[in-house]
Order: C-alpha cells, then structure tokens, then sequence
C-alpha cells in the first residue's frame, strides 16, 4: 500500500467535513492525490517527506 493510499481515508473524512459532499470530496482528494503523484512527493501527516 502507498503511502498516498494509507492517507486517502483520512484526506476524505478531512474533505467531507470541510465539503460537505460526497463527491466534492472524492474529487478533492482526487485533485490531491494527482499532484502529489505529479511532484513525485507524498508528505506524511507529521509533514515528513517519503
């Protein structure tokens, strides 16, 4: 499992209460995962870099 992959739960639950939709945060969580796939980084919830 990626690290993008572990955090994704937790970047939707985050978005969902900031959104308040299901698809709203599914697409920002998308977005998300796009660019930090594109910059080749995932930070880590305690802002490490992997």
């Amino acid at each position: 499992m990626t690290r993008t992959e572990e955090l994704r739960p937790l970047l939707f639950s985050i978005a969902y209460r900031i959104l308040g939709s299901v698809s709203e945060a599914d697409d920002g969580v998308d977005a998300v995962t796009r660019e930090w796939t594109y910059q080749g980084t995932v930070v880590a919830v305690g802002g490490r870099r992997d």
